[in-house]
């Protein structure tokens, strides 16, 4: 069945009054009931026919050809005379903040967290002996060893099962003096009420 024919649109450059108004003319509506509906396009049958798929191992790959082509190496790289031993700047270490007990605080002017640069816990220690002297008969006995009351944990590692006064230490740990306390009641003995 043949489609109806639109009416034409009045132009717009026409003055307004000259012709009917557009929205007050009716648009006649085609009838899609009886009008033939357009066919789809056909979709391969991608399971009977087969994608050709390109040789690879005979076709030359895009950029293939830059293997043939000499690569120029710079000649080495001198450095001045005068450059010393490595042009780049050598990182300072990180300090390792030491945290002092209670019990040793009258010895570091009050301060609980000090800021320390060593490679081991014992260049640590050497280095907080060495900015208050004073501390150092409450860590080591007289012949430098560290005392057997004295703990020192490197984060949460104590340094006895790690390599002792040798155990590294790495830029930013945590180093904490921990001494051991003594105290208790007896085993017969029951601890008085607080009041």
């Amino acid at each position: 069945m043949p489609m109806p024919m639109p009416m034409p649109m009045p132009d717009r450059d026409s003055a307004p009054g000259s012709g009917p108004d557009r929205d007050s003319v009716p648009m006649p509506m085609p009838d899609l009931d009886s009008a033939p509906m357009p066919m789809p396009m056909p979709m391969p049958d991608l399971d009977s026919a087969p994608m050709p798929m390109p040789d690879l191992d005979s076709a030359p790959m895009p950029g293939s050809d830059l293997d043939s082509v000499p690569m120029p190496m710079p000649d080495r790289v001198s450095r001045p005379a005068h450059a010393g031993p490595s042009l780049t700047p050598r990182r300072k270490p990180m300090p390792a903040y030491l945290l002092v007990p209670t019990a040793l605080r009258g010895f570091t002017d009050r301060k609980a967290e000090l800021s320390l640069e060593g490679a081991t816990v014992g260049a640590l220690l050497e280095a907080l002996v060495s900015a208050y002297p004073d501390i150092r008969p409450h860590l080591f006995a007289e012949a430098g060893e560290l005392r057997g009351f004295i703990n020192v944990f490197v984060g949460e590692e104590n340094i006895r099962s790690t390599g002792g006064l040798d155990t590294p230490v790495k830029d930013g740990a945590t180093v904490m003096v921990v001494p051991a306390i003594a105290g208790g009641t007896a085993a017969g003995d029951a601890p008085e009420e607080v009041r």
